[in-house]
């Protein structure tokens, strides 16, 4: 029931910052909020022995994890690159963006494992 808070949470805390006309870190948490809340109704429906972590999960976490990792470390050259040889970009924009792509990879690469070592 706690990750139902958290996510109820990071919902309204999204909802806060776009009405603060901070669109992209809202638009991302109130995203991050939602993925959370389905997650949940998602695991609480499963019966308990099949939400018990074993090896495979933590194994998957684990890859999941590294692969986010070099995904925001890649975000955080490129974004570098582009200041420095154009675009400006703000400092505040690329925190936004750094941190997005290290919470969002690490949920796509994981979805993706997953899925993957399933068949």
């Amino acid at each position: 029931m706690r990750v139902f808070y958290i996510g109820i949470t990071i919902f309204l805390i999204g909802i806060f910052l776009w009405l603060m006309e901070i669109y992209s870190l809202g638009a991302g948490l109130i995203l991050a909020g939602i993925l959370l809340l389905i997650s949940y109704t998602y695991r609480a429906r499963k019966p308990e022995t099949e939400t018990i972590i074993d090896e495979r999960v933590e194994r998957i976490n684990d890859k999941a994890g590294n692969y986010a990792f070099w995904i925001t470390i890649a975000t955080l050259s490129i974004v570098f690159w582009i200041n420095f040889y154009g675009i400006k970009v703000s400092l505040k924009d690329i925190y936004m963006i750094t941190l997005l792509a290290g919470i969002y990879s690490w949920f796509i690469s994981r979805f993706y494992l997953s899925r993957r070592d399933i068949r």
